[in-house]
């Protein structure tokens, strides 16, 4: 503590150099830990009778999108405008018609 005394470095200092360099970022990343992000939830709704009856047939156009390595497929129905996505776990002929089937 003395030899802290003798340096001539005030509150106010110290007060500064927090303010210009931030904070101590190597004590941030070992406390901030990433939280695991809530779970997607699913909701199917039942489409009005109304709705089936005018649109009876669907145009709809697929691709598959990475997003950071991560294949997807989207799905949009064009008179609709209707977008769907879905995570693929592969992109294998049998992986990409059950994730149609499942847009259906």
């Amino acid at each position: 503590l003395q030899s802290v005394q003798n340096l001539g470095i005030t509150v106010s200092d110290v007060d500064n150099a927090a303010k210009v360099f931030g904070p101590d970022l190597g004590g941030l990343r070992g406390r901030a830990t990433r939280r695991a992000p809530p779970g997607t939830r699913t909701d199917y709704v039942s489409v009005p009778a109304e709705i089936r009856e005018r649109h009876s047939v669907v145009d709809i156009s697929a691709d598959v999108m990475f997003v950071n390595g991560i294949p997807f497929l989207v799905t949009l129905s064009r008179e609709l405008r209707y977008i769907i996505g879905a995570r693929l776990g592969s992109r294998k002929k049998e992986e990409l018609a059950h994730k149609l089937e499942r847009v259906r």
